[in-house]
C-alpha cells in the first residue's frame, strides 16, 4: 500500500486504499457526491475527512484507518479519481463527536436546526464551501441557512416551525437591510397573529368560556374579558 504523507494544515495525506469503509453506512444520496465531486475539482478539498487507526481486526486484513467522517466527501474524491486524501486521525475516544457532526446531514431538521448547523460549521471557521462539504449539503441550502440567519432569532424559529415561508425570507432580509426596527415589527406582528388565532381557538373549544360575538368578549368566571380579534 502507498504511504502516508503529512500536511501543514494538520491532517495527513492519506491513500485512499489504507482507508476502510464501513459496509453498514447508509446510502449515499448520489446528488450530493455529485456536487462535491464538481466543487472539489475546482477548489480542492476543503474539508479533511475524520478517520481513526484501524482497530486490530482491520489491521490484520491490511488496513491502516477507518472512516469515521466524511463519507460523501470520500465518495466525491474516489469518483474524481484521485488515489489520495487529505484526513485527520482522531483517537477513538473521540470519535463520537465527529460522528455526531457526520449525523446531523442524516436528520430530518428544520430550518431553523439547519440553520444552527451552519453557524456551528461557520463559527469553527469554515467557509460557506467549507460548510458545504462538511455537511454533505448543497451550496445552494448552505447558502439559503446563511440567508435565514440574517433575520432576527424570532423569525428564524418561525421560519422553522413553518409560520414564516422560507420564500418570504428573501424579502424579510431586504425589509430588515433597510428598517431594522420595521422587521423586528413585522416579525412580532406575524407571531401576535399566530398567538391571537391560537387563543381563539383554544376559547372556542373550552365549555367554560362563553364567546359573545357582537361585542368580541368572552366571560370567565362571571367577568367580561376582551377577546383579541385575529387579524
Amino acid at each position: 500500500m502507498a504511504t502516508t504523507t503529512p500536511t501543514n494544515a494538520g491532517a495527513l495525506v492519506v491513500a485512499l486504499d489504507q482507508i476502510h469503509v464501513p459496509g453498514n453506512v447508509r446510502a449515499l444520496d448520489q446528488a450530493h457526491v455529485d456536487a462535491l465531486a464538481g466543487s472539489i475539482a475546482l477548489q480542492g478539498l476543503l474539508v479533511p475527512v475524520i478517520v481513526a487507526p484501524a482497530t486490530d481486526e482491520l489491521a490484520a486484513e491490511g488496513w491502516r484507518y477507518q472512516l469515521i467522517a466524511g463519507f460523501h466527501r470520500y465518495a466525491a474524491v474516489a469518483k474524481l479519481g484521485h488515489g489520495w486524501i487529505d484526513a485527520i486521525v482522531r483517537d477513538v475516544d473521540r470519535v463520537d463527536s465527529d460522528r455526531a457532526v457526520e449525523n446531523i446531514a442524516r436528520k430530518a431538521l428544520n430550518a431553523y436546526e439547519e440553520a444552527g448547523a451552519v453557524k456551528a460549521m461557520l463559527k469553527k471557521g469554515l467557509t460557506e464551501d467549507g460548510a458545504a462539504q462538511a455537511l454533505g449539503w448543497p451550496m445552494q441550502r448552505i447558502a439559503a441557512r446563511v440567508k435565514l440567519l440574517e433575520l432576527p432569532e424570532l423569525a428564524q424559529q418561525l421560519a422553522g416551525e413553518g409560520v414564516i415561508p422560507l420564500a418570504a425570507v428573501e424579502q424579510l432580509r431586504t425589509i430588515g437591510q433597510v428598517s431594522p426596527k420595521l422587521l423586528d415589527v413585522l416579525v412580532d406582528l406575524d407571531h401576535l397573529r399566530r398567538l391571537e388565532l391560537s387563543i381563539t381557538e383554544r376559547t372556542q373549544q373550552r365549555p367554560e368560556f362563553r364567546t359573545r360575538t357582537a361585542s368580541q368578549s368572552v366571560t370567565v368566571d362571571g367577568q367580561a374579558a376582551p377577546l383579541l380579534r385575529a387579524r
